[in-house]
């Protein structure tokens, strides 16, 4: 079923699961003044999480038109080697062009350094070394080439 057309409600819509109500909760939580960690819809395979959510943002966004939602399918973006990137990409893809540059060059720093940790750990694991003697070396070796490769990445 098509994306658009995924609703509880209505021709169709269908809600085979009785969800409704979790979704109407689910919004109230979120519009709410509590201060909401992130949010995890966990379930096995074909339990319905996709479909869920779909549902819910058609109906978040029926109701609540000025909130921007962002779905991210990590299947789709599973051949990216940083998470981290898919994330910032689709936060991007929400930003009025004429925006973007000015939060991309504010966002490079913590970008850079989010990357540069995980590719340390990433070289730590590989290599099995202590963490703190890995830091050392690493630092001098790593810095250059990887903000020259991140900024690259970054605004492919």
């Amino acid at each position: 079923m098509d994306t658009a057309t995924r609703t509880f409600q209505g021709e169709t819509g269908r809600d085979e699961f009785k969800r409704e109500q979790v979704a109407e909760k689910v919004i109230r939580l979120l519009t709410s003044d509590i201060h909401v960690s992130p949010m995890l819809i966990d379930g096995d395979w074909g339990t319905g999480k996709t479909e869920f959510c779909h549902k819910l943002i058609k109906k978040f966004q029926a109701s609540h038109a000025n909130y921007k939602i962002l779905y991210v399918d990590a299947f789709q973006a599973d051949h990216a080697d940083n998470p981290l990137m898919t994330i910032f990409s689709a936060v991007l893809s929400l930003v009025p062009e004429d925006e973007k540059e000015q939060l991309l060059q504010k966002a490079m720093p913590v970008l850079r350094y989010g990357l540069a940790i995980v590719t340390k750990a990433a070289v730590n694991h590989l290599l099995r070394q202590d963490t703190d003697s890995m830091l050392e070396g690493l630092d001098e070796t790593l810095q250059d080439a990887s903000n020259k490769a991140i900024d690259a990445s970054v605004k492919a």
